[in-house]
């Protein structure tokens, strides 16, 4: 198709050199440029634009530019190395103007000019050569300018307080002081070149003398950094000391640096001696934590009720998981006193031969066991709360049905002493009903009584 087209271009524009000469009609050339001053290393477009006074039927001319000067980057149908070539043809009847648009990257500095040669500019109605001129344009190339050097601030403003000295964009270092309570401080500069760049320091600040910097990187990569020395005030905790015991700690103010004994507390306060101490909440707001320091700056946690102002120390134990095998009880193991051996069931498939109270569903019961270290022996097992604890390897049978006793013992009085609450509950109830009768029975004799002396009265 392409060639088909070339060859049709090719034999139009060979009967227009051939036709009879008829200038009647005319084509103007001419030039626009996107900049006529480009820095080097940078782009220009260069447009080049014919009108005629009648339609314009093919066409045919070059742009000539100096490749010293400018390298070809897009726009023309084809040539290079200082001569590109334009030749087509209208798709309109009546298209009176062609322009190409051609885009050059400079090379170096100085002066150059771009130009047309037109071959062929050929009437659509007549398919002949108009009579046309050509046009040119200069550019001048310009060296890029020297990178700036300038690194410093046109201002320097902090919040909150005020610099000391004054601001000044030859001085680097100045000071601050704030209250404890102040724990970031907000820091803004404006540098004085607008191709310079700025970088900041953390603000953060901690108990004491903090550092601040805001560095400028000039253009051409100079640096000058602004220092401020910002002071930050002691907690009124500081010298505030708790006494539990024998031992005097002072307190763990700095909130930041405190990590809870879980991710579950959630941060709080509490009062103490009209000072309020930051804290750790328990969940279900079980209760409160403080960290105090001791005389060594140890950390230790300590539950503080606010009511009572009593702290007791935190000890947390968390037992270490171990995992049991079930054994059968071997024959011959002495039955302790007051026990006796019997298949217990642990679930609706699973059952145990261990040691149970003598006529009684009782939910300790000893089992033998092996632990996944390979060690066996005798275990007091709560069927309820599925907990082991070890039977002493030299406990006697008389021992272990004594510690059965002993447990069964306090198990009898916790029991009574819930029914007891229940019954003092019942009581209270009782006696609560009773007044709010006697209540009601007072107001209503109350009551009657006024009536009857207003009857007496009315009588």
């Amino acid at each position: 198709m392409k060639k088909a087209v070339s060859l049709i271009l090719i034999a139009l524009l060979g009967i227009s050199l051939f036709a009879p000469a008829a200038y009647a009609a005319s084509a103007k050339a001419s030039i626009a440029l996107s900049s006529s001053s480009v820095t080097v290393g940078n782009t220009v477009k260069v447009t080049v634009k014919y009108t005629a006074d009648e339609a314009i039927g093919t066409w045919d001319f070059k742009l000539n530019y100096n490749k010293e000067y400018l390298e070809y980057v897009s726009g023309a149908d084809s040539g290079g190395g200082g001569v590109l070539n334009f030749c087509s043809w209208s798709e309109s009847e009546n298209q009176k103007t062609i322009s190409q648009t051609v885009t050059f990257k400079t090379l170096k500095t100085g002066s150059t000019t771009v130009s047309t040669t037109t071959s062929a500019i050929v009437s659509n109605a007549t398919i002949t050569k108009m009579n046309t001129t050509n046009a040119s344009a200069s550019i001048t190339i310009k060296a890029k300018p020297e990178a700036s050097t300038n690194a410093n601030l046109s201002s320097l403003k902090v919040s909150p307080g005020t610099l000391s000295p004054e601001f000044s964009p030859s001085t680097t270092d100045y000071k601050l002081s704030v209250d404890y309570s102040v724990t970031n401080i907000a820091v803004s500069g404006v540098t004085a070149h607008g191709a310079a760049t700025k970088s900041l320091s953390s603000t953060a600040l901690k108990v004491g003398e903090n550092k601040i910097t805001l560095t400028v990187t000039a253009e051409s990569g100079a640096k000058k950094t602004y220092t401020i020395t910002v002071t930050r005030g002691t907690s009124p905790l500081a010298d505030l000391t708790v006494t539990i015991g024998a031992v005097s700690y002072k307190v763990a103010y700095e909130s930041e640096e405190l990590k809870p004994p879980s991710d579950k507390f959630k941060a709080t306060t509490v009062k103490y001696e009209n000072e309020t101490l930051p804290a750790f909440e328990a969940p279900d707001k079980l209760f409160k934590l403080v960290c105090l320091l001791s005389p060594s700056d140890e950390k230790v946690w300590f539950m503080y009720d606010e009511e009572t102002g009593i702290f007791t120390k935190y000890i947390s134990v968390k037992p270490v998981v171990k995992e049991y095998i079930l054994l059968d009880m071997p024959q011959n193991e002495a039955i302790p006193n007051g026990y006796e051996l019997k298949n217990v069931a642990l679930s609706d498939k699973d059952f145990v031969s261990a040691f149970t109270k003598e006529g009684s569903e009782d939910e300790l019961i000893i089992v033998y066991a092996m632990t996944l270290d390979g060690n066996k022996g005798l275990y007091y097992y709560h069927t309820k709360d599925k907990t082991f604890m070890s039977v002493m390897p030299d406990s006697s049978s008389e021992e272990v049905g004594a510690f059965a006793m002993a447990y069964e013992e306090m198990q009898n009085k916790l029991i009574k002493a819930e029914k007891e609450l229940k019954i003092s509950q019942i009581l209270l109830l009782i006696i609560a009903a009773l007044f709010s009768v006697l209540l009601v029975i007072g107001v209503a004799y109350s009551i009657n009584g006024r009536r009857k002396r207003r009857q007496d009265e009315e009588l």
